[in-house]
């Protein structure tokens, strides 16, 4: 299972398909407001929600980063299989990489 943190950058992705990049420290306080009125659930909710596969909160993340590439979505009407959404942590810039590529990890 993986666990998100606040500190780590990943790459979403949804049946292969790349959704971008989520950062919780580049997260807006609109990100954070649109999320809460869109699903009720606080930033720290939302954080939680994702590291328990929690259904409200992946669905939560999947319309946060479509609605960053301009895509208008009802935020219930959001349905994939589990396994279908990974999370790619992003390699950090500022270290020295092995060669090995980045970690890959699916929710599921």
């Amino acid at each position: 299972r993986h666990e998100l943190t606040t500190a780590t950058p990943v790459r979403v992705k949804l049946a292969g398909d790349d959704l971008g990049v989520f950062n919780f420290n580049k997260m807006t306080v609109s990100d954070t407001i649109r999320l809460k009125a869109k699903s009720g659930l606080t930033t720290k909710q939302f954080l939680e929600g994702l590291g328990e596969m929690d259904g409200l909160a992946m669905q939560a993340l999947v319309w946060l980063m479509w609605t960053r590439q301009g895509k208008h979505v009802e935020l219930h009407s959001i349905e994939f299989a589990i396994e279908d959404l990974d999370l790619e942590e992003e390699p950090d810039p500022t270290q020295e990489t092995s060669g090995s590529g980045a970690a890959s990890t699916s929710v599921s």
